[in-house]
């Protein structure tokens, strides 16, 4: 299993549950002390200077599958069409329908590797511009926490980093 350790700066620990070890978020092991982040405390007062933005978002994710669906329903599912057409346009349909769910896992697994290619890469101008829209999204979606949010996050942060298995 791929760990995505150091794919993208504002994210230091592990992803990756094979992984063994103590947990460099809690031990501080990868950062500059105990229960830092890169060097900030795991507080809210810590949390606030990094961004609510983050190009591998589940709303950039759900913005590719949208925008990639789109653009190969519209290709290929005509393309399709010039191999079989059903005689009846309700079998028509439902063959287009059964088409497009065939589609979807392939569609998500492409936005999935957009998205995670994006993240690896968020330096490179190029993966700049294909998160662009994402981040966008991000901006009109969400908004900045209060402290009382930071603190149920870091909570919950600290929550499931503890909760990893150790294999």
């Amino acid at each position: 299993m791929e760990s995505l350790e150091g794919s993208y700066s504002g994210w230091p620990f592990r992803f990756s549950p094979l992984e063994k070890g103590p947990n460099p978020v809690l031990t501080g092991s990868a950062t500059k002390g105990p229960g830092t982040e890169l060097g900030a405390e795991l507080s809210p007062a810590g949390a606030r200077s990094f961004s609510r933005l983050h190009p591998r978002c589940g709303t950039a994710f759900l913005l590719f599958v949208l925008a990639i669906s789109i653009v190969l329903y519209a290709f290929l599912v005509p393309w399709l069409l010039t191999f079989y057409v059903p005689q009846t346009a309700w079998i028509k349909q439902t063959y287009i329908v059964g088409l497009k769910l065939g589609l979807m896992v392939p569609v998500s697994c492409l936005a999935y590797e957009v998205i995670k290619l994006a993240g690896r890469f968020h330096t490179n101008i190029a993966c700049r511009m294909l998160s662009a829209p994402g981040l966008f999204m991000q901006m009109l979606t969400t908004k900045e926490p209060d402290d009382r949010q930071l603190e149920v996050a870091l909570a919950a942060l600290r929550g499931a980093v503890e909760r990893q298995p150790a294999v």
